[in-house]
């Protein structure tokens, strides 16, 4: 499960959608309807954007771009997304209280940074 720092913005939550037909292909131009359930809430639109990532070279990726309403609450995050004539989408994602892509601390004050 990606772990996501509580409250960042501009963090990709990424997620495939294949074509219903074979469940294989990456189906491409497609607008998503995304939901977004802190902790087992109910779905709620998400605040950031949802967009396509690359239809030439990586057919059927799509991420929603975070806004900090969106990774607000520390835990679990499922996003759930349909669109026409895709299979539907279930990804997880963990809030968590430190940076995971700061590898000196994680981001943690009073922690030393880097190895002995």
């Amino acid at each position: 499960m990606e772990e996501i720092q509580v409250g960042s913005s501009g963090y990709p939550l990424t997620f495939l959608m294949v074509d219903s037909a074979d469940h294989v292909t990456g189906k491409t131009g497609l607008t998503p309807t995304v939901k977004l359930s802190k902790r087992g809430a109910a779905g709620v639109t998400p605040a950031g954007t949802v967009a396509e990532v690359d239809s030439s070279n990586m057919p059927g990726l799509y991420k929603v771009t975070t806004h900090p309403l969106d990774v607000g609450t520390m835990g679990p995050l499922d996003l759930y997304a349909t669109g026409a004539g895709a299979d539907p989408v279930n990804q997880k994602y963990l809030i968590v209280g430190y940076n995971p892509e700061n590898s000196g601390n994680l981001g943690l004050v009073g922690v030393p940074s880097g190895l002995p």
